[in-house]
């Protein structure tokens, strides 16, 4: 994987990165990152790092966080946040008509869709 991380360094060092609005959960670190340089460095070190999931998602449980949205197609990582904490909240978007389910369900917790 070392070559394929070079390769990710490469094209990370030709693009533009901002600090986030709001703070990401980098996966390798299971932890909050806002800064440009935080995120670059995020974004290098995943590929070659463990996916800290559980972490990650024990630390946004303990943030306070209580919804969840899982993109892409199936619900393993619902399944998964389900074991953590029964009482998460959390909705699947896979296609156009998912997408909507879940705009109006969070539209309807007082969320912003």
């Amino acid at each position: 994987m070392e070559p394929a991380a070079q390769g990710l360094r490469e094209a990370l060092a030709s693009v533009t990165i901002r600090d986030a609005r709001c703070p990401v959960i980098a996966n390798a670190w299971a932890k909050p990152v806002q800064k440009a340089a935080e995120i670059r460095k995020a974004l290098e070190e995943q590929l070659l790092a463990s996916v800290r999931w559980e972490e990650s998602m024990r630390f946004l449980l303990g943030q306070g966080v209580e919804g969840f949205v899982e993109l892409g197609t199936g619900k393993v990582l619902r399944g998964l946040l389900r074991t953590l904490d029964a009482k998460a909240t959390s909705w699947n978007v896979e296609d156009a008509e998912s997408l909507q389910a879940t705009r109006a369900a969070l539209a309807g917790a007082g969320r912003s869709a």
